[in-house]
């Protein structure tokens, strides 16, 4: 996974990788692949990509599809097949929105920042095609041992996104 840095900060995503296969149209191999930093503090940033196999033979080479997308410890993701929006997988993000002034802690209930990105073929790379707040906090790390955002949310999820699509 590519490093990636804000500010004076450089991270290195090299922890406890994963990779799984994606169901991909048009016969080609695809996957979604993350890898994890840690400072060693109660946090950490996971970043994830969509790569492709792309040419033939000796010209063969994966190309990442996602812009940079991360997401903390304090998140959920999913990726989602649903071919009345696309052919193609969408990717599911829920980070949270920490609330300083409302004194909520790291682990705490929280606001969700929803994103679905979504493969546009005319560009070939996907695109941010939803980005929303829940409407209600959600538990953190404190209360379980994952956090739970997408599967309640999906249905507003898929109801935005099939408003917007032109399908």
């Amino acid at each position: 996974m590519p490093d990636g840095s804000a500010g004076d900060v450089a991270y290195q995503f090299g922890l406890d990788p994963h990779s799984k296969p994606l169901n991909w149209p048009e016969g080609r191999t695809a996957l979604i692949f993350d890898a994890t930093f840690s400072a060693g503090g109660s946090g950490s940033l996971t970043r994830y990509a969509i790569v492709r196999e792309d040419g033939s033979g000796s010209a063969a080479h994966l190309s990442n599809l996602l812009p940079y997308v991360a997401l903390t410890n304090n998140s959920d993701e999913a990726v989602l097949n649903e071919p009345q929006i696309s052919p193609y997988p969408l990717l599911l993000t829920a980070d949270f929105i920490w609330d300083f002034k409302a004194g909520e802690t790291h682990f705490s209930q929280h606001y969700f920042m929803i994103d679905a990105w979504q493969f546009d073929p005319e560009k070939d790379r996907y695109v941010l095609a939803l980005s929303y707040k829940t409407a209600k906090k959600y538990n953190g790390l404190d209360a379980s041992d994952s956090v739970s955002v997408l599967d309640p949310e999906r249905p507003e999820i898929l109801h935005r996104l099939r408003s917007l699509s032109p399908r």
